[in-house]
């Protein structure tokens, strides 16, 4: 089994299993998303701290 503990690491299984079917610019703009804004500020959080 994977081990997703990072917010990262599961939006990195994420990507490949969600977006990357989808367009081109679609698959663009949420990994510029991720990689501008959600990685900076939570990627390293464990996802599973309360």
């Amino acid at each position: 089994m994977k081990r997703l503990d990072t917010v990262k690491v599961f939006g990195e299984d994420w990507y490949t299993g969600q977006v990357a079917p989808m367009s081109e610019s679609y698959r663009r703009n949420v990994k510029r998303a991720q990689e501008k804004d959600i990685y900076p500020a939570i990627g390293t959080t464990n996802r599973l701290e309360k």
